[in-house]
Parts: structure tokens; C-alpha cells; sequence
């Protein structure tokens, strides 16, 4: 009985032992499970497959409820509708492409006019232009009209007298060695457009100013029909007579833009 007494209380010792081992994990573990929560799945993603699959459950529903030759139907028209668009889609590219074009016709069209315009205007000779309402600068051959440099026209060297620039026609109606006209001509509202210039020793008299030779033409000829016999056309370069053979492609060239109208 001596013997039994301390097993027994050995055992009983080592099962307390046992028991306060085992129960400090298990508040080590409590402890590390609060620290990792788990993760929840987001409301928005379960409610959105939700709806997706309804959707393809019904439309499922309504293929398998549709005849084949509906279905064949609902697939040309579908077909059909994306054709047209491509179509659709083609043609305003197109119509895209020729509205651009058309803009830059009509700003071709506009520049060649104001060009144009601009030419005629070139024809007038300052000397009918209001006094004071120029200047001219020897020094440099430019003219200023109204404060502004207008390149339209020059500056002869030897005279100073401004020239209207490139190639002109004038029509010449008279040349004679004693007539001076020049204090006549200073009244500008009876003689718009006539002038006198001394060249050989003769006092010769123009009329009009014209960029195109043929326009020319037509005045020579009409003052022919009045009866002014010696009428004849006077080319100018820069303010200078000279040959017509100088301007002679000029001519030619203007005479084919005459045919092709």
C-alpha cells in the first residue's frame, strides 16, 4: 500500500502538467485567428452574375422557343443591318472627302478672284487716283497708296515716274511731232484713261489699260469702225514699251484661255 500511494501521486502530478501544456496553445491560437479576418465576397460582383445569368437563361428560353426559319430570319436581317452600316459608315467618308474638296476648290476659286481683281485694279494708273492719296519713294522704286506699300507698282529709275508692273496693253490712237497736249490733259474728268507720252520725238496718245491683249483688241478694233484708222495695239513691260514679240507667249497663252472657254 506504502508502494501504491506514490505512483498515484505521480500520475495525478503529471496529468495537471499535461492539462496547462495543452490549454496555452489553444490561447495562442484565439488569438491569431481575430488578427486574420477572412475575406467577403463583394455584393455588386455576386448581384451583376446574377443578372447576367438570368439574362442568358431567357434568352435561351427564347431561342429554343423560336422556329428555325425565324432564327434563320433574325440572322440575314442582323446581317443585313450590319452591311447597311458599313455601308452608311462608307458613304459619309466619302461625302467627308468631297465636302473637303469642295472647300478647297471654293478657296482656290476665291484667291483666284481676289487675284484676279487685284490685276485689274493693277491696270488703273495712279495718275488718276486723288493727289496726295499716293507717295513714291525714288530711292527704294516702291509706291505707297494710302500709307500701305502696294507691290502692284514700280518706280522707273531714270524718270521717278511710277509704272504699273508686268505686261500691259495700251491702245495707241495717234502720234504726232508738234501737238502737245499735256496742259489738256491735266483735267482729269475729260480725259480719264487717254495719255500722252513722248517717245522718238513724238508726242503719242493711248487709251485704256488692259492686262489681256484680246480685251485690247476688241477697243482697237471698235475705234477702227469710228474711223480712227491708225489704231493699233501698244505692249508695255514694267512701265516700258516694247516688240510685241517680247509678249508674244504671253498673247498665245491668253489666246488659248480664250478657245477653252
Amino acid at each position: 500500500m506504502r508502494n501504491f500511494f506514490p505512483l498515484v501521486c505521480l500520475l495525478a502530478i503529471s496529468m495537471i502538467t499535461s492539462s496547462s501544456v495543452i490549454a496555452r496553445p489553444k490561447k495562442a491560437n484565439t488569438t491569431s485567428r481575430a488578427t486574420t479576418p477572412k475575406k467577403q465576397p463583394a455584393k455588386a460582383t455576386q448581384s451583376n452574375a446574377k443578372t447576367l445569368k438570368a439574362e442568358l437563361k431567357e434568352w435561351g428560353k427564347r431561342k429554343k422557343a423560336l422556329k428555325p426559319l425565324q432564327l434563320k430570319e433574325l440572322i440575314e436581317e442582323n446581317h443585313k443591318l450590319r452591311m447597311q452600316n458599313q455601308t452608311l459608315n462608307t458613304n459619309v467618308k466619302e461625302l467627308d472627302g468631297s465636302i473637303k474638296g469642295l472647300e478647297s476648290k471654293l478657296r482656290e476659286t476665291i484667291k483666284t478672284e481676289l487675284m484676279r481683281e487685284k490685276a485689274n485694279a493693277a491696270v488703273r494708273d495712279l495718275a488718276e487716283l486723288p493727289e496726295g492719296s499716293y507717295t513714291v519713294d525714288k530711292a527704294t522704286g516702291q509706291v505707297f497708296i494710302g500709307g500701305i506699300l502696294d507691290e502692284r507698282y514700280g518706280v522707273d529709275k531714270e524718270t521717278g515716274i511710277p509704272f504699273i508692273k508686268g505686261i500691259l496693253f495700251k491702245v495707241q490712237i495717234g502720234a504726232n511731232k508738234d501737238l502737245d497736249l499735256k496742259e489738256v490733259l491735266i483735267d482729269e474728268v475729260h480725259h480719264e484713261n487717254l495719255e500722252q507720252e513722248k517717245d522718238n520725238n513724238l508726242y503719242k496718245y493711248t487709251i485704256g489699260h488692259f492686262r489681256n491683249y484680246w480685251e485690247a483688241n476688241k477697243l482697237k478694233k471698235g475705234l477702227r469702225a469710228m474711223g480712227i484708222k491708225l489704231a493699233w495695239i501698244v505692249p508695255y513691260k514694267d512701265g516700258k514699251r516694247v516688240l510685241l514679240k517680247e509678249v508674244l507667249p504671253v498673247v498665245i497663252e491668253q489666246k488659248n484661255k480664250k478657245k477653252a472657254k
